[in-house]
């Protein structure tokens, strides 16, 4: 099954894909909902996208270019505390809200894939 398609546009002199699935596990089970994010290391064009059940969709227009990239994933998660809303009026409280992964792959992650359009196999992120 071909998990990539090749919707091209052209950004910056690159040629950015559309990447259809990127399957993110942690302890066995999907990640329900994530942040992943693609630093480019070699010149290409980085991306983020938003993982639910553990499948993530990046469109054409918002895709990565061919090369290297570092790759961080983030997953919010309530506290079960209050904190000020500083957005909202005098006295308003929100959720507080923490990193729900390991620094290891988030600002410390050392994953890294090589990216090549031609190519569809799909990404699979197993985090242990």
């Amino acid at each position: 099954m071909n998990r990539r398609t090749l919707n091209k546009r052209r950004a910056e002199g690159f040629t950015l894909v559309e990447l259809l699935v990127v399957i993110a596990i942690i302890g066995g089970a999907p990640l329900v909902e994530a942040q992943i994010r693609f630093f480019a290391i070699d010149g290409g064009v980085g991306t983020d996208g938003k993982i639910v059940d553990g499948l993530c969709d990046i469109p054409a227009r918002e895709g990565m270019s061919a090369g290297k990239y570092r790759v961080e994933f983030s997953s919010e998660k309530k506290s079960g505390k209050k904190v000020p809303d500083r957005d909202g009026g005098p006295g308003d409280m929100k959720d507080e809200v923490l990193e729900g992964l390991a620094a290891k792959f988030n600002q410390e992650s050392t994953l890294h894939i090589d990216f090549d359009p031609s190519q569809t196999k799909p990404f699979d992120f197993d985090l242990k």
